[in-house]
């Protein structure tokens, strides 16, 4: 794999791990809005997409990495975004399924 490659992969787990943290965080709104299901869905939507960030930063790790300066940045950035959006995943799958986040109690009139 040549540098430009590299790169290119480095940007597409930046992108996809970027995808799953939206997604952990529209699982928020949507408990908030009182769909529970729709939450998980979003929360397996993010496990799937943070999966396949998993292999590709391995593979990526797996066969080298050039000491291009800019290229390191890049994958220490991708490193950050990846490992973070696994965290809040974790975070939030635990606060729905403690109970700790749900959905908002109907107003009295």
């Amino acid at each position: 794999m040549d540098a430009t490659d590299n790169e290119q992969t480095v940007l597409n787990i930046i992108a996809v791990a970027g995808e799953a943290k939206s997604h952990c965080y529209r699982a928020i709104h949507e408990i908030a809005a009182g769909r529970p299901a729709e939450a998980e869905r979003c929360l397996k939507t993010a496990e799937q997409l943070l999966q396949e960030v998993h292999r590709v930063h391995l593979g990526l790790l797996g066969g080298g990495i050039p000491g291009d300066p800019r290229l390191l940045f890049l994958l220490v950035h991708a490193e950050d975004i990846f490992m973070t959006t696994m965290t809040e995943k974790e975070l939030l799958k635990n606060l729905i399924r403690t109970g700790l986040l749900r959905p908002p109690k109907p107003a009295d009139k």
